[in-house]
């Protein structure tokens, strides 16, 4: 039982660690910047999947559905991952992504 007391301690004591760091100014601006990069390049992968949708689509006689669903699925994946950012965001600084 004192491992799982240790564990845990040690567990939300780095939370605790994590989440005062980020309010040091230069740690709190480099963690932003990454949180939106991985943001932006979420996005940009969801831009490129749907090009690949209407490409597909316009090919007519070599449609190929199977490409169309796997590119939806990846914009799924993606719009959960940019969810996951967002909530990240607001739990390491209590304010919403701009």
């Amino acid at each position: 039982m004192a491992e799982q007391e240790c564990f845990f301690d040690d567990f939300f004591g780095a939370a605790k660690q994590v989440l005062e760091a980020a309010k040091k100014p230069q740690i709190k601006k480099g963690m932003q910047r990454k949180l939106q990069s991985a943001y932006d390049d979420a996005e940009n992968k969801k831009i490129d999947e749907e090009s690949k949708i209407e490409q597909e689509r316009l090919k007519f006689k070599e449609y190929d559905v199977m490409v169309v669903l796997q590119s939806q699925r990846t914009i799924e994946m993606l719009n959960l991952m940019q969810e996951k950012i967002r909530k990240e965001y607001l739990f390491l600084f209590g304010e919403e992504m701009k």
